[in-house]
């Protein structure tokens, strides 16, 4: 008997593991709920036997019980796999006309060749009827009706917003600002040429009759963080199909119609005060400086001076119509001014060309990109290299 006892516990242990391996083996098998083995003791008694006293004659497994608790819910790629959060089953039919009803929680399902959603079995999901509005007519499993998605659903419309969300990479190269670049080949961006862009990005959208079509943004750096404006700066180009899109700008607005501005720190508010620190492409932009004074103090312009042109050699001529040629090309040193080539044709040396200085700072050198410039360009070419260096 005692031999009996312990082969019962035996059977009991190999039952309790094959549950275990087969919970372990659908770990991947959607829709799988766990089981558990429960067991119960067995007793040998008789009516004349006090059954206080009498021993156990083992274990038994009494039975499997699925255990119907919250599983972890996965992402997919098709759009047809549901789950049920909590409680509750997807109803199925094994065929359109059956009367039987089945469940189950796995989710997986699929359009066959006549619109219906199915499982991988075939079975019909089952759906709760609707009227034109969507609001569900019936909660009655009788009245559930087979899915069939339709062959046209809703009347076409022309896309008319999009919001995207971007993460652009801030050490990006500040294309424009390439040496390459001259007043002779000013930079100009062409969606053909990867290398005048740094991102590009791509979105379908749709017109009035529901035919799908590609617009694609590319994105420009223009300028770098700095301690004035903390934010990097981009140009945006958007495409669709060959045409350009010229942006439509509007006035941002809160919930209750204030106009919203973004001030000098970066910050979205409804402040007007703040509409003079808002930054337009390509307009001249006040500079400002934290410091730590506590009274408003206004300020003037600052005039560059001790920049001689006569003396420098230019002399554009009285319609600007000259030109000169500035280089950084070291093989070039020879034929520049500085390098001692006193022909009236000489190049000059941009590298470091002027000093500045504001007055509350060691001097900066400033340096001129190479290229052939007139007054009018140099001027423009100038106020771009302090801006940069300062």
């Amino acid at each position: 008997m005692s031999f009996y006892t312990s082969l019962t516990g035996l059977n009991g242990a190999q039952a309790d593991i094959s549950t275990i391996s087969n919970n372990i083996a659908n770990v991947g098998t959607t829709g799988f709920k766990r089981a558990r083995a429960e067991f119960g003791d067995i007793f040998a008694t008789s009516p004349l036997q006090n059954a206080s006293s009498a021993i156990g004659s083992g274990t038994i497994l009494k039975s499997i019980k699925q255990q119907f608790t919250q599983g972890n819910i996965q992402s997919s790629l098709n759009a047809l796999d549901l789950a049920i959060s909590g409680q509750g089953f997807f109803a199925m039919k094994p065929s359109l006309t059956s009367s039987q009803t089945v469940y189950t929680r796995n989710g997986s399902f699929s359009v066959n060749n006549d619109r219906y959603v199915v499982d991988s079995k075939g079975q019909y999901l089952q759906v709760f009827p609707v009227n034109a509005d969507g609001s569900v007519t019936s909660t009655s499993i009788s009245s559930a009706q087979n899915l069939q998605l339709p062959v046209n659903s809703g009347l076409p419309s022309a896309t008319t917003k999009i919001q995207l969300g971007l993460n652009l990479p801030a050490d990006a190269t500040i294309i424009p600002n390439d040496p390459k670049y001259t007043a002779s080949n000013p930079y100009k961006f062409n969606r053909t040429d990867s290398s005048t862009f740094n991102q590009s990005t791509s979105i379908t959208i749709y017109d009035s009759l529901g035919n799908p079509t590609i617009a694609t943004i590319y994105y420009v750096k223009t300028s770098n963080a700095t301690d004035i404006s903390p934010f990097n700066k981009w140009q945006t180009h958007v495409y669709v199909g060959d045409k350009e899109l010229d942006p439509a700008l509007i006035t941002a607005k809160d919930e209750q119609g204030k106009t919203l501005y973004i001030n000098k720190f970066g910050e979205i508010t409804s402040d007007p005060q703040s509409k003079d620190s808002t930054f337009v492409a390509g307009a001249p932009h006040p500079l400002y400086k934290y410091d730590d004074q506590t009274e408003k103090a206004s300020s003037t312009a600052a005039k560059a001076t001790g920049i001689n042109i006569k003396a420098l050699g230019f002399d554009f001529g009285d319609t600007d119509s000259n030109t000169v040629t500035i280089t950084n090309d070291p093989s070039l040193w020879s034929k520049t001014r500085e390098g001692g080539n006193t022909d009236a044709s000489a190049l000059y040396w941009g590298e470091n060309m002027f000093t500045i200085s504001d007055g509350n700072s060691q001097p900066v050198s400033v340096s001129i990109r190479a290229g052939k410039y007139t007054g009018t360009a140099l001027a423009a070419e100038l106020t771009r290299a302090v801006n940069e260096a300062f």
